[in-house]
């Protein structure tokens, strides 16, 4: 019996145990390929929803008191979360109930 014959004859005997071995990797395999693939599809569905939710930024209104900064960019933020206009005003305005007073707001941003 030469070395050929040996292996071939030592597979077909342990068939069952190599298909098992086999058959496991595989599996393995693809559930660790469907949990990556769900993963990032997870992962980017929250960040759309957050983003949908927050909305983007476009302006900025500080009274100094606060610690927003123009060096956003540089702190590798995506570009949603970047304001696009810093205005310091004299103070944020506030309603008599403790609410700040979005009217207000709206025309220190405007004008």
């Amino acid at each position: 019996m030469n070395v050929t014959r040996y292996l071939l004859r030592s597979v077909a005997y342990h068939r069952h145990a190599h298909l098992g071995t086999l058959v496991g990797a595989i599996l393995g395999a693809t559930v660790l390929l469907g949990a990556l693939f769900a993963g990032d599809s997870v992962r980017a569905s929250l960040r759309r929803i957050a983003a949908e939710r927050t909305g983007q930024a476009t302006h900025v209104l500080t009274s100094g008191d606060r610690f927003f900064r123009a060096a956003l960019a540089a702190e590798g933020l995506a570009n949603l979360w970047i304001p696009k206009v810093f205005k310091k005003v004299p103070g944020i305005p506030i309603l008599g109930t403790g609410k700040l007073d979005l009217h207000k707001l709206r025309e220190l941003a405007q004008g």
